[in-house]
């Protein structure tokens, strides 16, 4: 059973003595955080399921995130590494249904597949970013279950033409390079992608002109952009919707598999770590 770092570390001042995540055991004697409920009530109301062992998982991962201070920070968290796609689509924080457009790919504990074969097949989180997502404090991101392919994609994005408004993150363009922008007026100039692009991924703005990209809870790079707006169009995950004044158009899609998406407001670089922690543990302990 992995454990969320080791005895008596420290993050922000709380200790993690031999804080323990897990799917090993039944939650009929354990204690469930309420959001965890909450969470598994909108997905029976769906149609859905949770087995009590997800549940427990579900609850402890949750668990962490408050100790260490990212939940409140958080507006929406879907983990869609899931047992069935009802649960995958209600984000843990705010209960936000998302919708499959088209015929996204789902798999069991692995998460979702997106293209734009035969039509956009994407997920649409059907959301602006919640009341934690401002114009200059903000994170959007995501878990890749799969290593990226070179191509002109955007794995999660959101763009106006109309209001000078541009958000996303292009792990690997075509040109080799990743790209990405945070409610600013323009994408940066680039740098190189990184070598490994399986993992988790957090576009951060912590100021007027502060922003970062982070990978797997270390920072990846910075740019400086001065801030323009917030979205107008709700946040797809596997694309960018592009708003051009006449209709919103799917542009851009990434193919790799995700397996979990986030919003929220600005994370600290001790928070991106653990949101990261949060995530890793419990794609261990899916398998995913």
């Amino acid at each position: 059973m992995p454990i969320f770092r080791g005895a008596g570390s420290q993050s922000h001042g709380i200790a993690r003595h031999n804080f323990t995540f897990g799917q090993g055991h039944n939650s009929g004697n354990a204690i469930i955080d309420p959001d965890a409920l909450a969470w598994r009530a909108v997905v029976i109301g769906l149609g859905g399921t949770v087995s009590d062992v997800r549940l427990l998982l579900v609850s402890n991962t949750i668990t962490y995130w408050k100790l260490t201070g990212v939940w409140p920070v958080m507006s929406n968290i879907w983990l869609t590494a899931a047992e069935n796609t009802f649960s995958a689509l209600v984000d843990l924080v705010a209960r936000t249904v998302a919708a499959e457009v088209g015929v996204p790919a789902f798999a069991i504990d692995r998460g979702y597949t997106v293209s734009k074969v035969g039509g956009d097949n994407y997920i649409t989180t059907n959301t602006l970013g919640g009341p934690n997502y401002t114009q200059n404090s903000a994170n959007f991101g995501f878990w890749c279950r799969t290593d990226m392919a070179v191509e002109d994609g955007v794995m999660m994005g959101t763009s106006d033409f109309v209001s000078d408004h541009v958000s996303n993150l292009s792990v690997a363009w075509s040109d080799g390079n990743l790209y990405y922008a945070i409610n600013d007026g323009n994408t940066d100039s680039g740098r190189p992608k990184a070598t490994n692009t399986i993992g988790h991924w957090v576009v951060d703005r912590s100021g007027v002109s502060a922003d970062t990209v982070s990978q797997n809870g270390s920072l990846f790079s910075s740019t400086g952009i001065t801030s323009t707006t917030v979205p107008t169009q709700n946040w797809p995950i596997g694309g960018s919707i592009n708003h051009s004044g006449v209709n919103d158009q799917l542009f851009n899609v990434q193919t790799p598999q995700f397996a979990a998406a986030h919003l929220g407001g600005h994370l600290t670089s001790g928070q991106i770590s653990d949101l990261y922690i949060g995530f890793q543990n419990y794609m261990t302990a899916v398998g995913a």
